[in-house]
């Protein structure tokens, strides 16, 4: 059968619950390569979608809402200075929120996150940090503000929530 099934049924990793938040911005899919494979979003698409306030408002009262259900929250968002936009509006909120990214020196980047896994807080924002090598199975919600043309890093996003019970993780991750 189904490896990822057996996996499932087994509680090694969670089940998905696919959400998409909508919003009126619209962008270009990338144009493909001369050897057919697509480019990712460029630097300036991904700066067209982080300054949309319209858009930070529903990722905003999206997460507002997950930690109002008591689910901590991995945040995959589009810049550095989108970290600093999401966190500015959940902390204005009263939704303590901290950020991650490779601006940062590692001692400041570890302390946050270990502070996030020791429950200090409940929503985590990043940028390219936390794709790899990084293990909080208390996530329940995982919010992917990025878009991406990479099944590779798209997956490596989503895995994040896929904990099972079994793994320390939960029953079900919202993505």
């Amino acid at each position: 059968g189904n490896p990822i099934d057996a996996l499932r049924d087994l509680n090694i990793l969670s089940k998905l619950d696919h959400q998409i938040l909508e919003s009126n911005v619209k962008v270009l899919q990338p144009e493909k390569r001369s050897d057919g494979e697509e480019n990712d979003f460029s630097q300036n698409q991904l700066r067209t979608l982080w300054m949309n306030s319209e858009r930070n408002k529903v990722i905003s009262n999206t997460i507002i809402y997950e930690v109002s259900l008591g689910n901590p929250c991995l945040v995959f968002t589009c810049s550095v200075e989108h970290n600093v936009i999401l966190a500015s509006a959940l902390n204005f909120s009263g939704i303590q929120s901290k950020f991650v990214d490779s601006n940062q020196k590692k001692v400041h980047r570890r302390n946050i996150i270990s502070d996030f896994k020791e429950e200090k807080f409940d929503v985590l924002l990043n940028f390219g940090v936390l794709t790899t090598g990084f293990d909080a199975p208390r996530i329940k919600s995982v919010i992917i503000t990025r878009p991406t043309t990479s099944i590779v890093l798209y997956s490596q996003m989503i895995g994040r929530g896929l904990r099972g019970k079994r793994m320390g993780g939960n029953e079900t991750c919202k993505i």
